[in-house]
């Protein structure tokens, strides 16, 4: 048994198939398929059920899945000690952005400056991350720290709280619902969305699945892996998406219309941080982001300080 391996079987469990699993990892599907096989014939269990509706985990699966995760998370978290330390990082400081600006908005800006206030001997580079995975980029060493959107479910990361922003309803220009104002949130519950290639808790906060009591994509639509992709599914297609409000201010579409929802919860902004990674630049930086955002949480239309 290898990692490789171990990959193998995390793919297939987040994709919810060998076919798209074997898409994700650029690898042919017969030989994702008998590397499966291979790994359940030297553990002497199977670990995934194929049926004609697609695959499943077994009981055993799942065991296994949990510790796949874990070891995967640990060697990432290795690697990146290991890098920060070979690379002496301690003059640069970098800082993903998930979606970049998209991350904390209008107040992107003031944290940064606040931190170079603070630090001026820390060079600051940004960088911007994918809502595909929010916490591989801060567990393998390419970001020291993150702006990021919830939720991010990972147990070697841990957040801090900054800011609420609403949440908006994204649609179409030619979609019935491009001339309202607002809805309530109730209205849109029935239309389908655009799925996203992310973590499934983070793609359920955005597919509002909790007050759906489940999964409404449109299969149909290609799976979205940046805000443009989200962008391009909804102004040439029915389904719809919720976003968070500052994607209609600083990536104004005119082929997509935000409409106001009223009783939705809002997005939470966060700072992320590999949990192992205890260096005084980062705690700096994650007490600079609290400070600018209380100061400056006016700069962002309906957002309100985390608690």
């Amino acid at each position: 048994m290898d990692l490789r391996q171990l990959r193998y079987v995390v793919a297939v469990a987040d994709a919810g198939g060998i076919r798209k699993a074997s898409r994700q990892l650029d690898l042919a599907q017969p030989s994702l398929s008998q590397a499966l096989r291979q790994l359940e014939a030297e553990l002497g269990v199977q670990l995934i059920r194929r049926s004609t509706r697609g695959i499943e985990l077994t009981e055993a699966g799942d065991e296994f899945l949990d510790y796949a995760r874990d070891i995967l998370d640990r060697v990432a978290e290795v690697h990146a000690a290991m890098r920060r330390r070979a690379e002496q990082r301690s003059c640069t400081l970098r800082v993903g952005l998930l979606a970049g600006i998209i991350a904390a908005g209008e107040l992107t800006g003031p944290i940064v400056e606040r931190f170079r206030q603070a630090r001026p001997d820390v060079e600051v580079q940004l960088q911007d991350i994918s809502f595909s995975d929010q916490a591989a980029p801060l567990l393998d060493g390419h970001v020291d720290v993150a702006i990021v959107r919830a939720p991010i479910a990972n147990r070697l990361v841990d957040t801090v709280p900054l800011a609420h922003d609403p949440r908006v309803l994204l649609v179409g220009a030619t979609h019935e619902l491009a001339g309202a104002e607002r809805v309530d949130v109730e209205e849109i519950l029935p239309e389908r969305t655009v799925p996203v290639v992310a973590p499934k808790e983070f793609a359920a906060h955005w597919h509002i699945d909790d007050l759906r009591g489940g999964s409404h994509v449109d299969p149909a639509i290609p799976p979205a892996k940046t805000v443009a992709d989200l962008q391009f599914a909804v102004a040439t297609g029915r389904a719809i998406m919720i976003a968070a409000s500052v994607t209609a201010r600083v990536l104004p579409n005119g082929l997509v219309r935000a409409v106001q929802v009223d009783r939705l919860p809002p997005s939470l902004i966060e700072v992320a941080r590999a949990r192992s990674d205890r260096r005084r630049v980062i705690r700096d930086f994650v007490e600079a982001a609290a400070q600018a955002a209380r100061e400056n949480i006016g700069l962002m239309p309906g957002a309100t300080l985390a608690n």
